[in-house]
């Protein structure tokens, strides 16, 4: 948070993913300030704005989310929907070739 803070004074930070939503409570000693829990739905159609990165020949995308398997030991089926089908007629929903740099 520090350097986030640092970097972007004034901003306001929020902070999610596995662990604040698996330590909340943790997660909210950190500086954040918004503690997400779970999926945020109005980021699950958006795109990255890479336009912001200047130099960046890369792509972030989810092959995958979530997990099929319920293993006794394992927390992501806790905060994280299982694995859902995508929509045929989207073209973010398939990946038709992945070319390394």
């Amino acid at each position: 948070m520090r350097y986030y803070r640092g970097r972007f004074p004034g901003a306001e930070v929020w902070l999610g993913g596995i662990y604040a939503s698996l330590l909340p409570d943790h997660a909210s000693l950190s500086g954040a300030d918004v503690v997400w829990r779970g999926i945020f739905p109005e980021a699950e159609d958006l795109m990255p704005a890479y336009d912001l990165v200047p130099g960046w020949r890369a792509t972030i995308l989810f092959a995958s989310r979530g997990c099929v398997r319920r293993c006794p030991f394992c927390a992501v089926p806790d905060p994280i929907p299982p694995p859902r089908a995508g929509d045929p007629g989207d073209p973010r929903g398939g990946v038709s070739s992945v070319t390394p740099f």
